[in-house]
């Protein structure tokens, strides 16, 4: 039997990294208009199921009608003025937890404001992942942390997933850029494109793109794309059966001594000692 929290006690408990209610009173108090909140630590999804209105992000206004989503990062405070009757829930979570929670590849869809308006069949899944979220903030006792947890984890893989086709509030050009040259790399990465190539796929020249890798992640172009080689290499060692040079040519290395040159150069070992449990530094 699914036990709930008494209705008499808070949904949520207040060290809660995640923090979940229903718009409505989000919104409650002054016409439809919801409060920013006052902490700047705070990162605001807001699913509105149902409605219309207006989001506001640092003065940029975006008209809205449900089914959307508004991801503000923390540092920017979201407004609504939504239409009587608006349904839909707002997750708070608190941003000092984001890191240690959210996969790096997938934070650059949580640093920038969105509105995004998801297609018919992705919005039947936010509002199934909202809907869980929401169930689990409701819960009490053994593992309910774990349900907010994954409950949360499943809604940004779907802000992640959507966030090409996301209007971008102010301030997201370059986080955007990152996110398209990021799946770029997800779909290219074995093949070595030169940077031009991937630049051009994108639109833009080579050193627009340098400069966005380096104010959104710190990292140079070419050091994104060694990262997800890297990731695939250390992957396929740990969990995999290829043998090295096999594993070379998965990778797309022509010649399995320049894999070895290029893994050692980055972990401090020789990918047969790293498959040994040796993993440097």
């Amino acid at each position: 039997m699914r036990e709930l929290c008494s209705p008499a006690l808070p949904a949520y408990d207040a060290l809660d990294p995640i923090h979940v209610e229903p718009l409505a009173a989000r919104l409650a108090g002054a016409c439809g208009r919801g409060p920013p909140h006052r902490r700047h630590d705070l990162q605001q999804l807001t699913w509105i199921s149902r409605g219309e209105g207006t989001c506001e992000f640092d003065g940029r206004v975006h008209v809205v009608r449900g089914p959307v989503l508004a991801v503000a990062p923390p540092g920017v405070v979201p407004q609504f003025e939504l239409s009587p009757g608006a349904e839909g829930l707002v997750v708070l979570a608190l941003g000092e937890a984001l890191a240690g929670l959210v996969p790096p590849e997938d934070m650059a869809a949580l640093a920038r404001p969105l509105v995004i308006v998801p297609s018919e069949g992705a919005a039947g899944q936010l509002a199934a992942a909202f809907g869980f979220l929401h169930g689990e903030a409701a819960r009490c006792g053994a593992g309910r942390r774990s349900g907010l947890l994954a409950g949360y984890l499943r809604i940004v893989s779907l802000v992640a997933r959507a966030a090409e086709t996301a209007i971008e509030a102010p301030g997201g050009g370059d986080a955007a850029l990152v996110g398209r040259f990021q799946a770029r790399i997800e779909e290219r990465f074995t093949a070595h494109d030169p940077l031009e190539d991937y630049a051009a796929a994108l639109g833009v020249g080579l050193p627009r793109l340098s400069r966005a890798c380096r104010r959104v992640t710190g990292k140079a172009p070419l050091a994104l794309v060694h990262d997800r080689l890297m990731l695939e290499a250390r992957r396929g060692l740990i969990f995999g059966v290829m043998s090295v040079s096999k594993l070379s040519d998965s990778l797309g290395f022509s010649d399995a001594a320049y894999f070895s040159r290029f893994f050692q150069k980055r972990m401090g070992v020789a990918p047969s000692a790293y498959r040994g449990g040796r993993h440097g530094g």
